[in-house]
């Protein structure tokens, strides 16, 4: 009779290991799986920044472009237009804006200085 206890007991012990062996193989397969949704999770994450990224260029070359256009047309521009100028012409750089933009910039920061009042009502209108 104690053998067959002993038995059973072994069995038993065996029948434990294999469950718990099922179960470390499903807990691996269900992290496996996460790993795998994050990384392609974060995949589109970099690919979405990465379009924002090129979205964001775009809007600021644009912005600098007609910015700059007005102001070389005019032949001056004033501090707060160069303020801010500076302000696009920095978030530009940053993302790695082209030397097209950097050329506009430097010329309007070449461009004469007017304070704010002496910009004349004709100006604007033409501008």
């Amino acid at each position: 009779m104690d053998e067959l206890v002993q038995w059973i007991n072994i069995l038993s012990s065996l029948g434990i290991l294999g469950l718990v062996g099922i179960a470390i193989k499903k807990m691996y397969a269900y992290l496996n799986e996460k790993s795998k949704a994050r990384k392609m999770e974060h995949k589109n994450l970099h690919q979405a920044d990465e379009r924002l990224k090129t979205a964001t260029m775009a809007l600021l070359h644009h912005e600098i472009y007609d910015n700059c256009s007005m102001f070389l047309n005019r032949g001056y521009i004033t501090l707060g237009e160069l303020n801010d100028l500076e302000f696009l012409y920095t978030g530009y750089k940053d993302l790695g804006g082209n030397s097209t933009g950097e050329l506009l910039y430097y010329k309007c920061k070449n461009l004469s200085v007017r304070e704010d009042s002496n910009i004349k009502k004709e100006d604007l209108e033409h501008g």
